[in-house]
This record gives C-alpha cells, structure tokens and sequence, in this order.
C-alpha cells in the first residue's frame, strides 16, 4: 500500500499492471522538480490519479547544481537540510501525507522522484516516522538504495569515466548517486534544531496532528 519508486517515465503495460492490479495503485505522487516532470513525464495510469509535487524548486535545483560542481558530498548534504528548512520542501510532504490519509481504504499511494532516493528516501523516512518505526530501521530502509541501485550506479560512473570525466566531477557525481547516512543525518539534525525531534517536524512542520498519525497507523500497520 506504500510504494517508493524512481521516475516513471518507462513503465510497460506489464508495470501497469503490477500497479494497479495487483497493488491496488490509486495515486501516483511525483516528487520531481517540474522540468524533470517535462523532460521525463510519469506514463499515466488509467484509474490512477497523478499528483505533481515539486520538493525542490527549479531555481532551487540550479543553485545545487552549482554547488555539485565543485563538492558534490556538500551539495547532497545541503539538499537534505532544504527538504527540512524550505517552504515548498514541507509543503510537498505535507501533501504527500494528504494523500496517504484521504485515499480510499484498501488503495495503494506511490511516491517518487528522479532515482528514488534522495527526495523520496527521505518522504519515506518521514512515513516511517509517522508510522512509528525506530529510527534504526529507517536508516536501514533508506541506505538499501545503494543495494539496489549499484548496477545502475556504477554504470552512470563507468560511461562518465568513458567520457573522459575528470577526478573531481567523478567523486562529485559518485556522491549524488549514493546515499550516505550523513545526509539524513543532516535532515535530522535540521529538525531536531527548529522542531525538537522528527516528529515534532511531523506535528509542527508539516500540521499533522494526533489523530493524523493514529488515522495513518490504523490505515497502514498490521495488528
């Protein structure tokens, strides 16, 4: 019922179908910037709704990039604090939390973003904090992203390197394509600092209330 995924952009019918049929896919929630939403569009599912939902700004993005140019490690680190520190990062998992408590009984919600890591890593830290995981597991559930993206990881840095891309643009691009467990740390770091804790983000940050949170674990946790 909770389905954390990279862009959608390439699914086959057979995707589709896995989706909706048997997970139940009822909203799609994309958490990319809105060019990344036009240069790459979600393949639309019929009976799915489609949510755009920009974490991060255009403009936003450009001045990351810049910073990646030159400390890539920095610049992922930055981008986890923005996620906690910026307007339109908590007005975006705000939303992502309207869906996952307005959706009907028995229907799936999927978020992502480009990779499915870093923006939707983190939305899906913060359902599991909701949720009331340990915190843990939470970091093992969002470093499992180098498990699973290593064979496309090492083949983006195997034709960069082809490319003939330099020492420094190869480290950079390396600590984009990963997660490392400072950059939640960064985000938890920021909440901790202006909310008190992550769930204090979650009350305060984002206006989910009590009743929000138990709604989220009678609709989402197995007794």
């Amino acid at each position: 019922m909770l389905i954390r995924s990279a862009k959608l952009n390439t699914l086959t019918k057979h995707d589709q179908q896995v989706l909706t049929k048997q997970h139940h896919l009822a909203v799609d929630v994309d958490l990319r910037t809105l060019a990344e939403m036009k240069s790459a569009p979600d393949v639309k599912m019929s009976g799915v709704t489609y949510v755009a939902d920009s974490v991060v700004s255009d403009k936003e993005s450009q001045s990351n990039d810049k910073i990646f140019d030159k400390n890539g490690e920095q610049a992922m680190i930055d981008y986890y604090n923005y996620f906690v520190n910026s307007a339109q990062g908590r007005a975006a998992y705000k939303k992502l939390f309207h869906e996952l408590l307005t959706v009907p009984k028995g229907k799936a919600v999927l978020w992502h973003c480009s990779a499915g890591e870093d923006r939707a890593g983190f939305g899906t830290a913060l359902v599991l904090t909701a949720l009331g995981v340990d915190r843990d597991t939470i970091y093992k559930d969002f470093l499992l992203s180098n498990k699973y993206r290593k064979q496309t990881n090492d083949a983006a840095l195997a034709a960069l390197k082809k490319k003939g891309a330099s020492k420094t643009e190869l480290i950079s691009n390396y600590y984009g394509l990963i997660v490392e467990k400072q950059y939640l740390d960064e985000a938890y770091k920021a909440a901790n600092k202006h909310y008190g804790s992550m769930n204090g983000f979650l009350h305060k940050g984002l206006g989910l209330t009590s009743s929000d949170i138990n709604k989220l674990r009678a609709k989402y946790l197995e007794k």
